[in-house]
């Protein structure tokens, strides 16, 4: 537990200086870069700040809609057939919608009514994942 602590306190002890840098593209991207030219790597890591709570409530479904076009690829990409996929995919929101309606009615999220919809959404989902092709979207031929 010492040396730990003798560790922690000595670096601590030197003042280090990162040089970071902020931007912000034209279509609002925020962008920080750390340059390291100690090593010949470029890492990336992005964050979508996106999810119920940071939608408007006049404007739901967002984020539900960037999570389709983020991961569950498109009419070419990441599918094994988009056609049958796509019906598993259509129940899935037409339960979500109901769901959504009902918490906006003030049911809560730990009726029975709910709770039932949830798991036929979680069904629609293990029928729909049949059809898909993970990850093929960020392997090198998709990209042609």
């Amino acid at each position: 537990m010492y040396s730990i602590l003798l560790i922690t306190l000595s670096a601590g002890a030197f003042d280090i200086k990162v040089p970071v840098h902020y931007d912000t593209l034209q279509n609002g991207l925020k962008i920080i870069v750390v340059p390291d030219s100690n090593v010949a790597v470029v890492s990336c890591r992005l964050y979508y700040f996106v999810g119920s709570m940071y939608e408007q409530f006049s404007r739901s479904g967002l984020s539900h809609m960037y999570e389709h076009m983020m991961f569950k690829g498109t009419r070419r990409l990441n599918t094994k057939n988009f056609a049958k996929e796509s019906v598993w995919l259509a129940k899935i929101d037409s339960v979500d919608k109901i769901i959504y309606a009902l918490k906006n009615r003030g049911i809560p999220d730990t009726s029975a009514e709910r709770t039932s919809l949830r798991r036929e959404i979680v069904g629609y989902m293990d029928k729909e994942r049949e059809y898909v092709k993970k990850d093929e979207i960020w392997a090198p031929a998709a990209r042609i």
